[in-house]
């Protein structure tokens, strides 16, 4: 798994990427979410070993979830999703592993990672509390939904 900061270069394989409607509930296709990236909105996209394109998300840095973690240096992770081609074959999980490792070489500040992921995708809770997330207990109302406010914690 190989994960790299969006590049225009990614512009064309993200064009292809498929989300199904039931995925379509929580998230939104990387195109849409690419169009907010700033200087504090950072497009992640995410290889299988024959380099296709098999996930996508975001990390920001100060964001509206700060309030709900007591680490001072966290990056929020968004907008994860695989593609639908690609499903069920490990590389959510592979994306979500690396992600430590990418965030000490580009973000050697960052002590936490904070999501909201909502209350009825059972199925993304498990897998993010496969790869060590913790719920922090707090909720909050959003656009689509309840959402859980999940943490990992980095060491440094």
């Amino acid at each position: 798994m190989q994960l790299e900061n969006y590049a225009t270069a990614h512009k064309r394989q993200l064009e292809q990427y498929e989300l199904t409607e039931a995925q379509l509930a929580y998230t939104d296709y990387p195109n849409n979410n690419i169009q907010q990236a700033s200087d504090k909105h950072h497009p992640i996209v995410c290889f299988n070993q024959g380099r296709h394109l098999v996930c996508y998300f975001a990390l920001q840095e100060h964001h509206e979830f700060e309030s709900y973690t007591t680490h001072s240096s966290t990056l929020l992770l968004r907008c994860f999703s695989t593609d639908t081609r690609f499903l069920h074959q490990g590389y959510a999980t592979a994306a979500l592993q690396h992600l430590p490792a990418f965030i000490a070489e580009y973000y050697p500040h960052i002590t936490s990672i904070v999501l909201g992921v909502n209350i009825d995708n059972t199925t993304a809770q498990a897998l993010y509390t496969k790869c060590q997330f913790k719920d922090s207990g707090q909720r909050v109302q959003w656009r689509k939904g309840t959402l859980m406010i999940m943490e990992l914690v980095l060491s440094k």
